[in-house]
């Protein structure tokens, strides 16, 4: 299989992962807005929590898959910088993969810290939509830093800090889709006319 092949499979696991994680977080939103209080548990909350979680598990290891051919596209042009925010989002998607549940809130600013810096290198290198690197920047800050304050504040399911928190990890995720688009539609192209570095 040529590297371009394997390129666009990285392209499409990055898109069917950030779209599992956008429909686990409109679930995670619908939950919020129905069941906000601990005495609402019912049978359709459990298994909509459940159907959530089940999505949000098989999303995360495909970004974080997808992840390697997104940095792989844009390595030469973006150094060391590069090198270092696919690092910290890759090893913080897989921490949040393989803690499942347990931790996520500890480690989730990790990952989002990971992809604000791959963001500003995809900006700064210029491979990628510029619109998409900087919703991924504002998207990754937004949702670490409310991912933050919620474990600070141990805020609960109904708090305005959980919707924020949420709504940016969707636009997040949406934009990783793009990104996996972009990268699936687009190698083609970039196999044909390289980029030039300047």
């Amino acid at each position: 299989m040529s590297s371009s092949n394997l390129l666009r499979l990285g392209g499409l696991a990055t898109v069917l992962g950030g779209v599992l994680l956008v429909i686990s977080g409109l679930l995670q939103l619908v939950l919020n807005l129905f069941f906000a209080t601990p005495g609402t548990v019912s049978e359709v909350a459990l298994t909509a929590s459940s159907i959530q979680l089940e999505l949000a598990l098989l999303g995360q290891p495909l970004v974080a898959l997808g992840l390697v051919g997104l940095y792989v596209r844009q390595s030469e042009a973006t150094g060391i910088f590069g090198l270092v925010g696919f690092l910290v989002a890759f090893l913080g998607m897989i921490t949040v993969s393989a803690l499942g549940v347990e931790g996520v809130e500890g480690v989730a600013p990790l990952a989002n810290l990971g992809w604000a810096l791959f963001g500003v290198a995809s900006l700064r290198a210029g491979v990628y939509p510029r619109l998409a690197a900087i919703l991924l920047i504002v998207g990754a800050a937004i949702s670490g830093m409310f991912s933050l304050l919620v474990v600070a504040l141990v805020a609960g399911p109904g708090s305005t800090l959980v919707y924020v928190g949420v709504c940016a990890g969707i636009i997040l995720n949406m934009v990783i889709s793009w990104l996996g688009y972009d990268l699936f539609s687009n190698m083609d192209v970039s196999a044909q006319h390289p980029l030039e570095v300047s």
